[in-house]
């Protein structure tokens, strides 16, 4: 949840891989986990966290599939990388964003079958 006027994000992520804030001035920053996956474990709670934002930044949210996505080598398109090209796209509009981290996985993946569904998510504040 965005509280109004205080630039606070609060945010709960139940064991998924960490969204990103790429900030205005080029840096990235993960949204670490703050419990365990869904259903992994009973009686396990979640820690509510929070991050400042500021107007212009940009979250990133996406699936296990985008990171996991294999190439005909069998060598995954992982975090390092994504990080890479949310850097060098991190001005970029919304939809330049989603539709260049889209490209690249497809570029990376050649001719490799994808194994799981990905989806990306992204909002400029």
């Amino acid at each position: 949840m965005l509280e109004d006027g205080s630039g606070t994000l609060r945010y709960i992520n139940a064991g998924h891989h960490p969204p990103y804030v790429l900030r205005g001035n080029g840096g990235v920053e993960w949204l670490s986990s703050t419990g365990l996956p869904i259903g992994l474990y009973s009686g396990h709670g979640y820690q509510e966290a929070r991050v400042t934002v500021a107007p212009g930044d940009l979250l990133f949210f996406y699936t296990d599939g985008l990171v996991e996505t294999e190439n005909e080598r069998g060598e995954m398109f992982d975090r390092p990388r994504l990080e890479r090209f949310l850097v060098a796209a991190h001005t970029d509009g919304v939809d330049a964003v989603l539709e260049r981290i889209e490209r690249e996985v497809r570029q990376f993946r050649g001719n490799a079958e994808p194994l799981d569904d990905a989806t990306l998510m992204a909002m400029r504040l």
